[in-house]
């Protein structure tokens, strides 16, 4: 655990990270299963099909969690973490086999002292034309010690 307040914060403003995926159907599904998630345009291609998205669609929680996870992921890489919110806003359906692309930027850095830092980052999840799918926002208090330990 940090000691010194004045110890670095492992992450920087203005840094980024990207990352590239898609989703197909099968594993739209199973995810939306697992959640207890009902919704046939998530498991239903012929209802899907009919509807204004035309395909099977992703639910809220696995972009979410896509989002969130690659967040976590970047910081643990670096340094020992907990997170303390997330916020999201949905602003396209996300389609099975577009490709996406999650983009993270370190919006603020703040200390904690006897703690870290919080660190805020501001997540989107881009479908295939560019356009904003899922916007979040995520803070996480950081500390300076080796992951794992």
């Amino acid at each position: 655990m940090m000691n010194n307040d004045d110890d670095a914060c492992p992450f920087g403003v203005g840094e980024t990270f990207e990352k590239s995926l898609s989703l197909d159907a099968p594993t739209i599904s199973r995810f939306a299963t697992f959640m207890g998630d009902t919704n046939p345009l998530h498991h239903d291609m012929e209802i899907a099909r009919k509807s204004k998205f035309g395909t099977i669609i992703s639910s809220g929680a696995q972009t979410m969690g896509l989002i969130g996870a690659m967040t976590a992921a970047i910081v643990t890489e670096r340094c020992n973490s907990l997170g303390l919110e997330m916020n999201f806003r949905f602003r396209r359906a996300v389609l099975a086999d577009e490709k996406l692309r999650i983009a993270l930027e370190v919006t603020s850095v703040e200390p904690k002292p006897g703690k870290g830092h919080i660190v805020t980052f501001a997540g989107t999840m881009f479908n295939e034309r560019n356009e904003a799918a899922v916007i979040g926002v995520s803070k996480t208090l950081v500390f300076r010690d080796v992951p794992g330990a």
